[in-house]
């Protein structure tokens, strides 16, 4: 008798990107008169086994990824596998999209063909989509549960407990002992909860950290009203700060911790202990020591002590008591300045403790940086 063709779409186990041009393929929709529902149904069903297939692969690519140490092979395997996760979810995504693009006249099969895509979405990561898709599928069908689920996962996975929540009960609404949505909603109370007892936390400590230093601080007042220097709230909540403290000498200076601010490439130090009678080419001397090995954000050692200006911003922050800050303004301030000098400028409100920007001279940032409008 006449031999099987094995290319055929009858034998298909996986259907290839190049599908629609088969004209075998071709040939057997064409003989084929169904409905457009029937004609979305066919597409479905292929879509629902090229997404199985792409779970499958997901699946066993979640068990191998767990191997800590893994062989060659099983390396080699992990590319395979995440391959074939791509391009089943693709071939999953087609199907659908070409199910839709069907004379559907069922309201539930549209429905069900957006929860599915959105299905695809949500394995995707892609969050935005698989939402829209769960809203348009609620909108053609208010009883599909699934287009509920859906949609609280992928808002749970974005962070958006609110319209998770909101979602969730939505669908308990139409199904008041839905598992899927009550484990959801559990889970999301609970993350919820959590992020607030650490928002909670963290306010608190903050809130404990700012106390403290703010203690330090009233020590020394005396000292620094005597000096007219204006302390306003601080700016920069960093550890170092509270382990860093203004403190008198034997001779009555005051030490300040103090930090400087490389904006050029988003970095900082700070120096624990600068006398107020000290110029800044001590600490620049200190902060770009040509014996010292440099910094790792500057290994050509564009920064040195001979190249860079100083600037301290002029009503940074509000004073703790009295008038308002003058209009923010940069002010330059020479190397050879003292610290008490710029503590004591009439505009200058100390930021919990002093902050100046090294630029380095005739750089493009140094040009942006002096552009910039202080109000911003």
């Amino acid at each position: 008798g006449e031999e099987w063709d094995p290319d055929h779409p009858l034998f298909w186990e996986t259907v290839p990107e190049n599908a629609r041009e088969h004209p075998d393929l071709q040939a057997l929709f064409s003989d084929y008169e169904g409905t457009g529902d029937d004609m979305a149904n066919n597409r479905k069903n292929w879509g629902n086994s090229a997404f199985k297939t792409g779970q499958e692969s997901a699946e066993k690519l979640r068990e191998l990824k767990k191997k800590s140490n893994k062989t060659d092979e099983e390396i080699e395997e992990c590319k395979k596998l995440k391959t074939a996760v791509v391009r089943k979810y693709t071939e999953a995504r087609t199907q659908y999209d070409d199910a839709l693009k069907q004379d559907i006249d069922s309201k539930e099969i549209r429905s069900i063909l957006l929860t599915n895509r959105a299905a695809v979405e949500l394995s995707s990561r892609n969050y935005g989509k698989a939402i829209q898709d769960c809203k348009d599928a609620i909108e053609a069908n208010p009883s599909n549960i699934r287009a509920y689920q859906r949609a609280t996962k992928a808002y749970k996975e974005l962070e958006k407990y609110d319209e998770a929540l909101r979602m969730c009960a939505e669908g308990l609404k139409i199904s008041d002992k839905d598992d899927v949505l009550l484990k959801e909603k559990a889970s999301i109370e609970k993350k919820v909860q959590m992020e607030r007892l650490f928002q909670e936390k963290r306010m608190a400590e903050k809130n404990q950290a700012k106390e403290e230093f703010m203690k330090k601080v009233q020590v020394i007042l005396p000292e620094i009203k005597k000096r007219g220097i204006v302390m306003g709230h601080p700016l920069y909540n960093t550890q170092q700060q509270y382990q860093s403290e203004i403190h008198l000498d034997d001779e009555k200076n005051l030490h300040w911790p103090v930090m400087f601010l490389y904006g050029e490439f988003n970095q900082s130090d700070f120096v624990r202990d600068h006398n107020e009678q000290h110029s800044f080419d001590s600490i620049l001397n200190m902060l770009f020591n040509p014996n010292d090995p440099p910094p790792s954000w500057d290994p050509d050692r564009l920064y040195r002590p001979d190249n860079v200006e100083i600037y301290v911003e002029l009503g940074e922050t509000k004073p703790i008591t009295g008038a308002a800050p003058s209009k923010k303004r940069l002010l330059k301030v020479k190397t050879t300045t003292p610290l008490i000098k710029v503590l004591t400028h009439g505009s200058y409100v100390v930021p919990g403790f002093p902050v100046f920007h090294i630029v380095r001279q005739n750089s493009q940032f140094r040009a942006e940086f002096l552009k910039r409008d202080r109000d911003d």
